[in-house]
């Protein structure tokens, strides 16, 4: 009984998801130019064999990372064929993972009924929804944030279980690096060094499982930076690594508006 009641709020969570995630997923066409663009470039992967350099139209795309478009090109195998539904499947998965991951974050900081309310508001919102059902990247970055928060959290205040949970917590952060750039790694390595100097205990943050945790990270991603700037050529090297990774931090490509810009939508909204 009290398993079946431990199960409830997943299966909630779940059927939320569902409905909000699923239904009607490859119902619309695909919106121009983000949705068309990234199932071109996966497309592109599979018809060519090419799963380490990206193309697009035949040209090398150098804009994004790779796992966003092999988990498109793996379902879409899958499900037999690239369809609406197929290239969105892997952001409704990334939005429901997260959700799950929200609630048992929240769970462990909180109590389940909190949690239960946290994951329900997260799929509620606009934003959160929307992205679900889109073509894009930012789902599946997030799922891997929170996750890698998450593992990251629960090494720090459990010492036997540190070496399992730092490593996996920066296969995530590999993971989401190698879909948006370093703020994979960024994100979760800044909101988890907060936490660690607040409660003051960044001891057992950087420890030698921390340091085992980053070196994988570091491998996982030059396993496929290295091969793809050694075929890409200095060229490609310039524009992925100067521009699109790094360049970014400094400034944006599109929706260019200074820091302040948003504090001034909040309090004029």
């Amino acid at each position: 009984m009290s398993s079946s009641k431990n199960l409830l709020p997943f299966i909630v969570i779940i059927i939320a998801c569902a409905i909000l995630f699923f239904v009607g997923l490859g119902k619309r066409g695909l919106w121009s130019p983000d949705e068309t663009r990234y199932a071109i470039v996966s497309k592109e992967m599979v018809d060519s064999g090419d799963w380490i350099m990206l193309h697009r139209n035949g040209e090398i795309y150098a804009q994004k990372p790779p796992v966003f478009f092999w988990l498109i090109s793996i379902f879409s195998i899958l499900l037999g064929r690239f369809s609406e539904f197929s290239v969105r499947l892997p952001s409704a998965l990334a939005a429901t993972g997260g959700a799950v991951m929200t609630y048992l974050f929240a769970k462990k900081l909180f109590n389940e009924k909190v949690a239960l309310f946290s994951s329900l508001i997260l799929v509620t919102s606009l934003a959160y929804l929307g992205a679900a059902r889109w073509v894009i990247l930012d789902p599946l970055l997030t799922f891997f944030a929170i996750s890698a928060i998450y593992l990251l959290y629960l090494g720090l205040n459990k010492q036997n279980t540190r070496l399992i949970t730092y490593s996996l917590a920066f296969v995530l952060m590999a993971l989401g690096t190698l879909t948006k750039g370093p703020v994979g790694l960024i994100l979760p390595l800044l909101a988890i060094i907060l936490y660690a100097y607040f409660i003051k205990n960044m001891r057992s943050l950087f420890t030698k499982e921390f340091t085992f945790g980053f070196i994988i990270f570091i491998l996982m991603v030059l396993a496929w930076l290295v091969p793809a700037c050694v075929r890409g050529g200095e060229a490609y090297t310039k524009e992925l690594l100067l521009n699109q990774i790094f360049g970014r931090f400094v400034e944006a490509f599109d929706h260019k508006e200074p820091f302040y810009f948003y504090f001034i939508i909040y309090i004029s909204n």
